[in-house]
């Protein structure tokens, strides 16, 4: 279940079909229901997942793609998981209506832009080399930004222009203090969020 911010959506296991449905916040009433995949049908056992309310967009993993839906429930793009970008693993954001994601494609890895209304991919940059690893992406506010990292040569923050994919900033940082499970902007700042036994909950990454 999520909450936009004009319906409430939840996933129904209709028999042995997974559907998403779409419910009046106020009252609680139906206001439609739709298959998640018209023409295979999404088994209701599979892994299905919330990755934006507005747009709409789920990760489906039975079928291998990120599926988006307009506000009344029709269907529109469809995102491999894999394919020419790469493969795209669990640092994906949406924001600015496009979807952003760190894959394993091209020669060292990439950060990629995606529409969810059509499927296509506005623009696409390589990243940080094979001897970096992705630590963590955010996007808001027009900008994207991410965080790799490598024991050997510390930390680097990329910021790019959403819609362009102008490259905004690039800054290296000696220490290495991991992946991130979430980066969010304050101030001057990109603050990273972690969790683990061994790990520093917060870092700050200063910008230009």
């Amino acid at each position: 279940m999520a909450a936009a911010s004009k319906q409430v959506l939840a996933m129904l296991a209709c028999g042995t079909e997974a559907k998403l449905a779409a419910f009046d916040p106020t009252d609680g009433r139906a206001r439609w229901t739709v298959p998640l995949d018209a023409r295979r049908g999404v088994d209701a056992r599979g892994n299905v997942a919330f990755t934006s309310t507005e747009p709409i967009v789920l990760r489906v993993d039975e079928v291998s793609a990120f599926l988006a839906f307009g506000p009344d429930g029709r269907p529109r793009g469809r995102i491999e998981s894999t394919g020419a970008h790469g493969s795209i693993g669990g640092n994906v954001a949406v924001s600015d209506g496009r979807l952003f994601a760190l894959t394993d494609g091209g020669s060292w890895g990439l950060l990629v832009a995606f529409d969810p209304a059509t499927g296509g991919e506005p623009w696409r940059t390589d990243l940080g080399g094979a001897r970096f690893n992705a630590g963590g992406l955010h996007a808001e506010g027009g900008r994207v930004m991410a965080v790799l990292t490598s024991d050997k040569y510390g930390d680097n923050l990329y910021v790019y222009d959403a819609v362009t994919g102008d490259e905004e900033e690039d800054r290296a940082f000696r220490e290495r203090i991991g992946g991130a499970w979430d980066l969010f902007p304050y101030k001057d700042f990109v603050i990273g969020v972690r969790t683990g036994g061994s790990v520093r909950p917060f870092s700050a990454y200063k910008r230009w």
